[in-house]
């Protein structure tokens, strides 16, 4: 009885507003019951907020709300769910005593150690900048958690998850081949060809380096998945080798060096341990093929790619810091900051506060994960 009387009365309710409210108001009233319904739906069994919150973070922008860099994100909703099985999650996992479940956990204790010495060393605003960066990190720590839980569906969950990021990634390639306009805040990051100046593929993304390392993330799944046998595979092989295509793509028009190394890195890494010919065919197949595609289908862009990533290699000993678009200038900052104050590297000065902090000068970006969490948050953060 109960399931014919709620669409009945889901029904009367959407006519109702259709009656009394304009249109602008209709759709919105209907997004507002749309988005009640997933939140109820997501609070109704332990573990769908962590799909909730992953797919919400890949496949759907920023709000365009003046707050921060890039403005508030939908997946925050989704994690103030899963705060309320936080003493749950944590006690069923951190029993175990994993080292990688210890080590996040002494990670978020530096980092929120650092918040003070963030308000004392670079004012209020700086402060309350590392205070909510702080707390956007301890998500990513809750999700990693609740994610160790045994559940019947991880499975599918991984399907979904490699379908939500390849349709992230697609639409990072159409961000950059029709140049769309940021739906939030964005980072202003051009690439310069014969026939004008691009912004390089960021899709969902803040920055197009954020772009790169996701894609990079799934390319290597999809990699390690086709060298592996059939049994152990979780989708057929035709979909990771398109999916991988994708990944690859968005990878190459993000122009993110750091993230091609990281992949090339990663693919090495896999063929030394598989210790056998097919995995490096396959992989020097796959490499060939992306190459050939993107010479072909984009020829301009692919010539100034292998200038920058090839023959641009001759600028490193005449011109380093050119070569490394100023990081060199400002790793040399960083030191020089870190001989002078030596004793501010035992507890850092202050978590995400190195671009607002006046401690150097000028603005500077650290660029470097290890350098940036020694001086921000200390050797106890670097540690862990």
């Amino acid at each position: 009885m109960a399931q014919v009387v709620a669409p009945a009365s889901l029904g009367l309710l959407c006519a109702a507003l259709a009656l009394l409210l304009p249109p602008y108001g209709l759709v919105i009233a209907l997004a507002a019951i749309l988005a009640m319904g997933a939140l109820l739906w997501t609070a109704s069994l332990p573990h769908r907020w962590v799909w909730m919150f992953c797919c919400a973070a890949i496949v759907l922008p920023p709000l365009p709300v003046a707050l921060g860099d890039s403005g508030p994100h939908p997946a925050v909703v989704f994690a103030l769910l899963g705060m309320i099985a936080t003493p749950t999650v944590v006690k069923k996992t951190v029993v175990r005593k994993t080292m990688t479940g210890s080590a996040l956990l002494w990670l978020l204790f530096a980092l929120a150690l650092s918040v003070g010495f963030a308000f004392l060393y670079s004012g209020f605003a700086a402060g309350a900048g590392s205070a909510a960066r702080v707390g956007l990190l301890s998500l990513s720590v809750l999700v990693y958690f609740a994610a160790l839980r045994e559940s019947p569906h991880r499975e599918t969950f991984v399907r979904g998850l490699f379908f939500c990021a390849t349709a992230a990634a697609l639409f990072g390639c159409l961000d950059f081949v029709y140049q769309l306009p940021a739906p939030a805040g964005r980072a202003v990051q051009s690439v310069y060809l014969t026939s004008g100046v691009y912004q390089r593929a960021q899709g969902l993304f803040y920055e197009a380096s954020t772009l790169g390392n996701f894609c990079c993330f799934f390319l290597v799944m999809c990699v390690v998945a086709i060298t592996q046998r059939r049994t152990y595979r979780l989708l057929p092989t035709w979909i990771l080798a398109l999916g991988g295509l994708v990944f690859g793509a968005a990878l190459l028009l993000s122009f993110s060096r750091a993230s091609m190394l990281s992949f090339l890195i990663a693919c090495l890494l896999l063929a030394l341990l598989e210790k056998g010919p097919r995995a490096i065919l396959i992989l020097i197949a796959l490499a060939a093929v992306a190459a050939v595609l993107f010479a072909v289908l984009l020829p301009e862009f692919a010539q100034t790619y292998w200038v920058r990533l090839g023959f641009g290699l001759d600028s490193i000993v005449d011109n380093p810091d050119l070569y490394l678009s100023g990081r060199f200038r400002n790793w040399t900052a960083i030191g020089d900051f870190i001989a002078a104050n030596p004793w501010k590297m035992l507890l850092g000065i202050g978590y995400k506060t190195i671009p607002y902090s006046e401690q150097f000068g000028n603005s500077v970006v650290a660029d470097d994960m290890y350098l940036s969490l020694w001086v921000e948050t200390g050797l106890l953060g670097l540690a862990a």
